[in-house]
Parts: C-alpha cells; structure tokens; sequence
C-alpha cells in the first residue's frame, strides 16, 4: 500500500502531464506481481489518465505479453512502491 501523500504526489504528476501541451511523459517502475500479473520489476510508459475513475493507461512495453490496460491509479502507486526482492 502505498502512502496517501505519495498517491496524491503521483495523481498530481499524472494530471499535469495528461494535460500538457508539451512532449512529456511519466516512465514508471513497477511491480507487476502487485497488479495481479506474473514477473517482478518493470519498467511502461503511463499513456493517459481517467479522471472519472482515478486509473491510468499504461503501454505496457512487453507487448507480447501484456496489451495496453488501465489500471486504478491507487494500485500503480503501490505498484511502484513495492520494493524488488
């Protein structure tokens, strides 16, 4: 689980970056085992955001494995503050 200030932290730079006009993006790392699939640390892009139901698109780079999917945002944040064995 991770921290409220750290979730809110994460939110703010996800909505910031879906918004702007500029060539930006987040490049997250992440636990796939804590999103309910099979590896351990991982490295995607975040692709947009959903505000209507607080979950971000993530482009998985192993596409051959796992297409684009959303997930909730709260459960990327943990995600990423799994720490890898």
């Amino acid at each position: 689980v991770a921290s409220e200030p750290f979730v809110e932290s994460f939110r703010a730079a996800v909505r910031a970056t879906s918004r702007s006009e500029e060539r930006e993006c987040i490049v997250i790392c992440y636990s796939r085992e804590v999103l309910g699939q099979s590896g351990a640390g991982h490295f995607s892009p975040i692709a947009g955001y959903h505000e209507g139901t607080d979950s971000v698109l993530i482009l998985d780079v192993a596409r051959f494995k796992y297409p684009p999917h959303w997930a909730r945002l709260s459960d990327v944040a943990a995600a990423m503050s799994s720490v890898d064995p």
